[in-house]
């Protein structure tokens, strides 16, 4: 089975322990943030969760991988468009 890739909305500090314990647990990390976030020394791509455009393009790249999940890293993110890629299936 390929590795799980989990999508991370959001790249302050809790996404930088999320991505040290998905490094032990063989898990591929990638985060959506802004450019100063602690997590862009990380697998990224920069943008702003609050964007819905922004977050629904983050979440159909990751329709296209198997064994890959959307998560939230914090609060202020666009649940619009949360609830736009759960319709899609992720």
């Amino acid at each position: 089975m390929e590795q799980p890739t989990v999508y991370v909305l959001g790249g302050g500090q809790l996404g930088g322990m999320m991505q040290v314990a998905a490094l032990e647990l063989g898990v591929n990390i990638k985060f959506l943030c802004k450019k100063n976030d602690p997590c862009t020394r990380y697998n990224h791509t920069i943008g702003d969760v609050r964007e819905f455009r922004h977050v629904v393009w983050f979440g159909t790249e990751l329709v296209k991988i198997p064994n890959s999940f959307l998560t939230i890293e914090v609060e202020n993110v666009n649940h619009l468009a949360v609830d736009f890629c759960k319709i899609k299936g992720k």
